[in-house]
């Protein structure tokens, strides 16, 4: 009851544009959401988190431009960035995919994905080194636990229940989820603002840890990938774009890398045994590659 309370009172706050409006919804992130989890363990608190980031995620296009990044950064810290950022750009893409508009209309649901992209990238923008790198290895993460294909009555995984239904997915659709994921990863590792960031502020062992996660879980993506290539003749297409926008994560995320990570990635990299020698021939040439041309 006080989540269905909080959902209306919220959605509707969101979409004003007054001082009054947003002195409340300041008020109510910083007191009134962390009363609604403050005594729930991680597998109790986690759907309640999702449901108010998802209230918020949802309303974020119909803000007025210069409140948004405010508020989602404040909404982050008050919940805890580390642990429901990654939330966002995946129930922003999951609402999208399933609105009834776009569903009708294909050059309006890639708009809307376009636009999507370009506002999870603002609003990523405020967030430490430390916590874009746990983000996205959770991000792409998603990507090698959910099912390539949807079949009726499709579970979802009960790690990410709270987030999607796959109930309501086809094929198509959870194609295009992973896609936008992917392109997401991408367009975070190749902005501006994260290259300077990386750059500048490797300095504590945790984040260099993050960074060899974050390499270590584009790899999997690689043999995810791969794997798919061989399983399915069908979907050549959806695979090849697929690869294409994994290279594209390995490239820019190796780029980051300073001397003494390159050869520790490379030495981990050979030691996997369960990457097979077509494609880990194929991943040196590319971090070779790019290590060259920096």
């Amino acid at each position: 009851m006080i989540m269905a309370m909080f959902a209306f009172v919220g959605d509707r706050l969101v979409r004003k544009d007054d001082l009054y409006s947003y002195q409340v919804m300041e008020k109510t992130i910083k007191t009134v959401i962390p009363s609604l989890y403050k005594e729930k363990n991680l597998e109790q608190r986690r759907p309640i988190l999702a449901k108010i980031t998802h209230v918020f995620v949802t309303s974020l296009a119909h803000l007025p431009a210069h409140r948004r990044q405010d508020i989602f950064r404040m909404l982050m810290e008050s919940i805890g960035q580390d642990e429901c950022l990654w939330f966002a750009p995946i129930q922003l893409f999951d609402s999208i995919l399933l609105s009834p508009i776009n569903k009708k209309n294909e050059e309006t649901l890639k708009k809307s994905l376009i636009d999507a992209n370009e506002q999870m990238l603002n609003s990523f923008n405020q967030f430490s080194s430390s916590t874009l790198l746990i983000s996205l290895t959770r991000i792409l993460n998603v990507l090698l636990n959910l099912p390539d294909q949807i079949t009726k009555n499709q579970s979802t995984p009960s790690t990410y229940s709270h987030l999607i239904d796959l109930r309501l997915y086809t094929t198509k659709h959870i194609h295009v989820f992973k896609y936008q994921l992917l392109a997401f990863v991408n367009n975070i590792l190749s902005a501006d603002f994260f290259i300077k960031m990386i750059k500048n502020g490797l300095r504590q062992e945790n984040e260099l840890n993050y960074l060899n996660e974050l390499i270590q879980t584009i790899l999997h993506c690689l043999l995810w990938a791969n794997k798919l290539s061989e399983d399915d003749i069908d979907i050549s297409r959806y695979n090849k774009s697929i690869l294409n926008k994994i290279y594209d994560c390995l490239n820019k995320s190796i780029a980051l890398l300073n001397g003494s990570m390159f050869v520790s990635i490379i030495s981990n990299l050979l030691q996997q045994q369960q990457t097979n020698e077509k494609l880990q021939r194929k991943t040196l040439e590319r971090i070779l590659l790019t290590n060259a041309n920096n």
